[in-house]
């Protein structure tokens, strides 16, 4: 439920930097978010493993949360060469190197939920994602792109439309 843009200085696309990040562990795209948006949005920490070029290499994923408060945010999410008022979180796009394994996790979930009506949580990504990192580890890379909502809000919708469109002729 969004569109990706590159902000890359080469024009590579958000997906072409993602499949260039890869390196056998599953990795997931991240951004930079102020801390006043995190609640909408997954959110990722962890070290630094690889660096090289402009960017901050990759990150090892030691920790990811669904809509955390930005209380847990500030004690639990803080990640080094980030700006203070900022949390990465997650992109919306993925490379997974045992795909079968994430769906099994998802499986497992979902039996859980059926297993207990009376829960109302979702089946929810983000805690797959965090099982698959705490079973076969898991890499993020911060990419240099917008993301665009079109499945959430009306109003996100809209601003979507508008920032996509092309600029109006003058008359």
């Amino acid at each position: 439920d969004h569109l990706y843009t590159s902000t890359h200085k080469d024009g590579d696309s958000c997906a072409k930097q993602l499949l260039g990040a890869y390196q056998g562990t599953s990795v997931l795209a991240l951004r930079p978010t102020a801390e006043a948006e995190i609640a909408h949005f997954g959110c990722a920490s962890g070290r630094w493993e690889r660096r090289g070029g402009e960017g901050l290499g990759s990150l090892c994923i030691t920790s990811i949360v669904e809509k955390p408060t930005l209380e847990f945010a500030r004690s639990n999410l803080v990640t080094p060469s980030i700006r203070q008022g900022e949390f990465l979180t997650v992109f919306g796009l993925y490379v997974l190197s045992e795909p079968e394994k994430l769906f099994a996790i998802l499986e497992e979930q979902l039996e859980l939920l059926r297993a207990a009506p009376l829960r109302v949580e979702p089946l929810c990504l983000t805690s797959a994602l965090d099982q698959l990192r705490q079973e076969l580890g898991l890499e993020g890379v911060v990419l240099h792109g917008e993301r665009y909502d079109i499945g959430g809000e009306p109003h996100t919708y809209l601003r979507t439309l508008n920032a996509l469109a092309p600029p109006a002729a003058d008359k």
